[in-house]
């Protein structure tokens, strides 16, 4: 399956993003959030995921991206 060129220019945007405001650390926290997403996504799929799992895959990102950001504004990153 083919995906969309405007997903994959956004995505490659959201993460060219990601390193200029974050740098490496930001960058690898990204990576592993999308690759703990994708592998969720997959067990979902195949029903061996639950909701409750999905639903904590996607707030753990949150979390984690709530840390990059806050990172970012004091200085810590970047």
């Amino acid at each position: 399956m083919a995906y969309p060129t405007a997903v994959d220019d956004r995505i490659t945007d959201a993460v060219t993003q990601v390193y200029e405001n974050g740098g490496n650390d930001a960058l690898a926290t990204v990576a592993g959030l999308i690759a703990e997403i994708a592998n969720v996504l997959n067990g979902a799929k195949s029903g061996k995921t639950t909701i409750d799992e999905l639903a904590d895959a996607f707030e753990n990102a949150e979390v984690a991206l709530h840390g990059i950001v806050a990172n970012i504004a004091t200085g810590r990153m970047g």
